[in-house]
């Protein structure tokens, strides 16, 4: 993230673009929790700063909340400028705000052999999880180093073919709004469709079928 500093008017759209990329992305749809963290280069106590107040509109808009408002928070710096020993709290984890009485410590690690400027924060959360075994089914692999010129040039046919009738409406090809949210399920449908196409184009290509060999764990293997 840039840092909120004396230029900060001036890379303001960057840090917002950060955001937009974290929240347009498919893996943050239809979930019930959110935990981000990280070095988000700006402190809460800055109040006039363009990025704390963004950061502040992003909790409100996302519904999550800065594990630094907790009654627990023990933290009370997590940066330190070697240039002049100033100290000020830059990195944050955000949670879901389903998530933020689940929060049992949160503080912060100053470990001497830590050489980095910024240091370790820790989050603990009360959180029930259940891992359940699974059959993984079988799925097809292509063997592209098997396949002919001639199966090459009849995938690259049919996937022109295909290609071809997938449009994109004109108001998202024309929208220029670089944090638009209202296009997200066009674009969403729009690259589902193109993966789509590989993949029945790919029909003609040597495969051999994989998987089923093990249960495996979910999220572990």
């Amino acid at each position: 993230m840039p840092c909120d500093i004396l230029y900060d008017q001036g890379n303001i759209d960057t840090y917002k673009s950060v955001f937009c990329d974290i929240f347009s992305a498919s893996v943050c749809n239809d979930v019930d929790h959110i935990i981000l963290g990280g070095d988000f280069n700006t402190d809460l106590t800055r109040i006039q700063s363009p990025h704390t107040q963004y950061l502040n509109y992003i909790c409100e808009r996302e519904n999550i909340i800065p594990a630094q408002n907790h009654s627990i928070c023990d933290i009370d710096y997590t940066y330190e400028s070697m240039s002049n020993n100033v100290r000020s709290c830059i990195d944050h984890f955000l949670v879901s705000e389903s998530l933020f009485n689940c929060i049992e410590s949160y503080c912060v690690m100053h470990d001497g052999d830590n050489l980095s400027d910024h240091d370790v924060i820790s989050i603990q959360l009360a959180i029930s999880v259940k891992h359940t075994s699974i059959d993984v089914a079988q799925t097809c692999k292509l063997l592209w180093r098997n396949a002919t010129s001639n199966q090459i040039d009849e995938y690259q046919n049919n996937l022109n073919i295909l290609l071809s009738n997938i449009k994109l409406s004109e108001h998202v090809i024309e929208c220029n709004d670089r944090f638009c949210d209202i296009h997200v399920d066009d674009i969403q449908s729009y690259h589902d469709q193109i993966v789509a196409a590989c993949l029945q184009a790919s029909a003609c290509i040597p495969s051999v079928n994989t998987g089923n060999s093990k249960n495996r764990i979910p999220g572990w293997t």
